[in-house]
């Protein structure tokens, strides 16, 4: 019998986390529902049908019922602290209870939800809790290689581009080379946060698949982290960079508390004093074996969570 299970999204963002859920349902031959909130979905559920064809199912949150509830093997919560869910199922049964997968966000455990709680990448405070990066693949080593000719086009993604949410000031003096090209990404931008950069494009409130596009075009992915959620948080669109072929840029911090270095191998690390000379040979070949290894590994997690119900 084809297994079933349901995805839950109460919030109006995270959207970027069904792509990798729809992912893996398909190759495991799973009917999924995703039960969810569209406002300001930013063409995520037009880009899905795109990329992945019509093989997944979307509903309103209000649609999942009990009864409804009682037909799935599993309940993925895309979000933690999603405290829309509880107050939609205020008396939920132990048995559904006991259905309920959690994604992690946090360093923090927020949730009494859950069994398992899987993290959307390793958190060093929970060092026992797995973990799955969110991504998949959205371009061939073929195409990538196409793409990537003319100006090296850094994306720079975060939250930290509002005075004051800085980590440390990393203006365009820390890189060298005058074939640079900057696109930042992301809803709120303080242009003033960028002096020295030349050849610097601002993206606000991008649709999905123009972001998409963005980072495909890319060479690297720079994260440019807020100082106040260092050690609980990162970008969601950092997480797309491995299924983009794109070279991750991660600040040494965000190294040290995540061991991201180990999860991506061939990521470049900075700090405040770095100066980078970015090569336009950014060795996709090996970014192509990262992505599947975190591909191998993200099946091997969500595969558990058919095991142990």
């Amino acid at each position: 019998m084809t297994p079933k299970i349901a995805v839950y999204n109460g919030f109006p963002f995270h959207y970027e986390m069904f792509g990798y859920l729809i992912d893996w349902s398909i190759s495991r031959g799973i009917t999924l529902d995703i039960y969810t909130n569209n406002q300001h979905d930013m063409g995520c559920f037009d880009f899905h049908v795109k990329q992945f064809g019509p093989r997944f199912n979307v509903f309103p949150c209000v649609e999942l019922t009990t009864q409804k509830l009682d037909s799935y093997r599993r309940l993925i919560l895309t979000t933690d602290d999603d405290w829309y869910f509880p107050r939609q199922f205020p008396n939920i049964s132990e048995h559904n209870l006991g259905k309920i997968v959690s994604i992690e966000h946090d360093n923090w455990n927020r949730t009494k939800f859950g069994n398992p709680k899987i993290g959307t990448r390793f958190f060093i405070s929970r060092p026992e809790m797995p973990w799955a990066i969110p991504t998949y693949r959205l371009i061939s080593p073929e195409e990538k290689r196409a793409r990537l000719q003319g100006k090296i086009r850094i994306a720079a993604v975060g939250n930290g581009f509002l005075p004051g949410y800085r980590m440390y000031d990393f203006g365009g003096e820390h890189f060298v080379g005058d074939n640079l090209e900057f696109h930042v990404i992301s809803r709120e931008i303080d242009p003033t946060c960028f002096s020295g950069f030349r050849n610097i494009h601002f993206h606000s409130e991008l649709d999905t698949s123009t972001l998409v596009e963005v980072l495909k075009d890319s060479h690297y992915v720079f994260h440019y982290p807020d100082k106040r959620k260092i050690f609980r948080a990162i970008t969601g669109v950092m997480l797309l960079a491995p299924g983009c072929l794109a070279k991750s840029i991660i600040c040494r911090e965000s190294l040290h508390y995540y061991l991201m270095g180990g999860i991506f191998p061939h990521t470049i690390e900075y700090s405040s004093d770095s100066v980078l000379s970015l090569s336009s040979d950014t060795q996709v070949e090996q970014l192509d074996q990262d992505l599947l290894d975190l591909i191998q590994h993200r099946n091997f997690v969500l595969d558990s969570i058919l095991e142990d119900s």
